[in-house]
């Protein structure tokens, strides 16, 4: 398990009102990623997001974690950067209900054009 996530294994969530609190929210997530993932692509794992939401009506913790990159692009240019991935925790029972694939939104700039005075859009 990467460094980033270790103090999870021995932190406690005290949560008076008997629901499962963030700590032990992202603890579940991690411990479902090292369940299901291959071994390399858990070697980094770290905590990305916490926000809570709504899956199929259920009232959830959405936990995003991120690991290293392992997509054959990334293998083949030598640029291995980071996927995302976002949990839904059952706030009620601590149960990991979905694991999907985090898809991040593109930043786009603001950039003056050369050729023109007119402000051109490009991703960064």
């Amino acid at each position: 398990m990467g460094a980033g996530v270790g103090i999870l294994e021995y932190s406690a969530c005290v949560n008076v009102s008997g629901r499962v609190g963030i700590k032990e929210a992202v603890a579940a997530a991690v411990q479902f990623a090292n369940s299901v993932l291959p071994p390399a692509r858990i070697d980094d794992i770290r905590l990305e997001e916490v926000e809570a939401g709504d899956y199929k009506g259920q009232d959830v913790w959405l936990i995003t974690l991120s690991m290293e990159g392992q997509n054959a692009m990334q293998i083949l240019t030598g640029r291995l950067g980071r996927d995302f991935k976002q949990f839904a925790v059952n706030k009620d029972t601590g149960e990991v209900l979905s694991m999907k694939i985090r898809q991040l939104a593109a930043i786009e700039c603001s950039m003056p054009s050369v050729r023109s005075r007119s402000t051109a859009r490009k991703a960064c």
